[in-house]
C-alpha cells in the first residue's frame, strides 16, 4: 500500500459529491489537496471544511472544458505546488434524463468532458511522473444510465 501522508493530490470534479468526499478522505489522512472545479463559492465552503477538520487544501476554480484554462491553472499548480503524486480524475458533468430528452450535442458534452478533462490533466503531468518514476492516477466516471 503506498504510503500517503505528506504527498500531493490533485482531485478535478472536487466541489461535490465523489470528489469531495475523495478530497476530505485524503486530506484527512495528510495528504495535500489540491482541488479542482468550476464553482468556486463550493471549493471555497470544501476548503474551508477540510481546514477545521485539521487538513491541508486548496483550490483553483477552473473550467476543465476549456483547455487553455485548464493548463493555466495546471501550470500555476505545477509552479506553485510540483508535480501531483496523486491524481484522481474526477471531473464530469451530466442530467439524469431520458435518452430521448437528451439532445446529440448534450450527450457528446457529457462524453467529452470526463473524458478530455482527465486526459488534459494526466497528459500535463505524466512525462514528469515517469521521469520520477512514481505517481498515482485514478479515473472515476459517473454513472451514465438509470434504470
Amino acid at each position: 500500500m503506498m504510503k500517503i501522508d505528506g504527498t500531493l493530490a490533485l482531485v478535478t470534479g472536487a466541489s461535490q459529491g465523489i470528489g469531495a468526499a475523495i478530497a476530505k478522505e485524503l486530506a484527512g489522512r495528510g495528504v495535500k489537496t489540491i482541488l479542482l472545479a468550476r464553482n468556486k463559492d463550493l471549493l471555497q465552503k470544501l476548503t474551508h471544511e477540510i481546514a477545521e477538520l485539521g487538513g491541508k487544501a486548496l483550490y483553483y476554480a477552473v473550467d476543465l472544458s476549456d483547455v487553455s484554462d485548464t493548463e493555466q491553472v495546471l501550470q500555476r499548480v505545477k509552479d506553485e505546488h510540483g508535480v501531483p503524486d496523486i491524481i484522481v480524475n474526477n471531473a464530469g458533468v451530466g442530467r439524469f434524463i431520458r435518452i430521448e430528452e437528451t439532445s446529440p450535442e448534450e450527450a457528446r458534452e457529457m462524453i467529452a468532458l470526463p473524458y478530455l478533462a482527465a486526459f488534459d490533466v494526466t497528459r500535463y503531468f505524466i512525462e514528469d511522473m515517469l521521469a520520477r518514476n512514481s505517481g498515482q492516477l485514478t479515473f472515476i466516471n459517473s454513472p451514465a444510465s438509470v434504470q
